[in-house]
């Protein structure tokens, strides 16, 4: 088992130093702050719907160079630390650049429990890049894992490539290798019982997979300041086209049942 790792880092990330641009639009700290305009107003439906762990609405207000870091795995990370950082009180601007197509803008986001640097691109109304102060943002994401630990559940999920990398969609139909991170288990005599369920829809609902047994594993409780176990899998489909995987997850020790579900597409193979 090891310590589960950023999720939100898929994302840009600021260094606390970039945040500093000659030549931007600055606010005042003195001066009264602006009206929110359709930018400003966007940021925050975003922002709101990772928080809400609204997956489909963030990728509604995204571009798709955006939604290809809101995988499902990234988005959990996002989503458990903006939840965690509560109610979004403030959004101040502070700075624009021009882009093409669009706008750049910084904002310093007011939340229940801490301030947060971050910065969006916008383009055709759409989020197309969300950046967050690098620093502050590590700090809230493993204030945000300690108050999740202890919480039974499927803290991440991911593809996993044929060199071992993480992918957010498999190649090869035949073999579909896969790991996830599971928080919150209970343990006797310091080890852990989980059995996994796996099923394998196409895009018309029909089932394709259905492992004939649950998966049985047993493996020893990690350290206390250990978080999360990864523990890894393998599905299949008939060939190339859109699914959703469902992982049904049980911790026999605990009597705790979690169900996991991943939409992913096969592309057909390239001539």
């Amino acid at each position: 088992m090891s310590r589960l790792p950023s999720l939100a880092l898929s994302l840009v990330v600021l260094a606390a130093g970039a945040l500093v641009c000659p030549g931007c639009k600055k606010v005042s700290e003195g001066s009264a702050a602006p009206a929110a305009d359709e930018h400003d107003e966007l940021t925050r439906a975003l922002l709101e719907a990772i928080a809400a762990g609204d997956r489909p609405a963030a990728l509604d207000l995204a571009t798709s160079a955006l939604a290809i870091d809101l995988d499902p795995g990234s988005f959990a990370g996002l989503s458990e630390t903006l939840a965690w950082l509560g109610d979004l009180s403030r959004l101040r601007p502070a700075g624009d650049e021009p882009v093409d197509g669009g706008v750049h803008r910084r904002y310093v986001a007011t939340f229940a429990n801490g301030e947060l640097s971050l910065s969006v691109t916008i383009v055709a109304d759409k989020v197309e890049g969300l950046e967050f102060d690098e620093g502050q943002w590590a700090a809230f994401e493993d204030r945000a894992i300690e108050a999740g630990s202890g919480r039974f559940r499927l803290s991440a999920f991911y593809f996993v490539g044929p060199e071992g990398e993480r992918v957010k969609n498999p190649a090869n139909p035949d073999s579909i290798p896969y790991a996830i991170v599971i928080d919150g288990l209970d343990a006797e005599f310091r080890e852990h019982h989980v059995t996994i369920g796996k099923l394998v829809y196409d895009s018309e609902g029909n089932e394709v997979y259905r492992q004939d047994s649950d998966d049985n594993i047993r493996f020893p409780q990690g350290d206390e300041d250990t978080v999360g176990a990864t523990v890894t899998g393998n599905v299949a489909v008939p060939g190339p086209g859109d699914y959703e995987l469902v992982l049904q997850v049980h911790d026999m020790v605990g009597n705790q049942t979690l169900d996991h579900r991943v939409a992913f597409t096969i592309a057909e193979a390239a001539d």
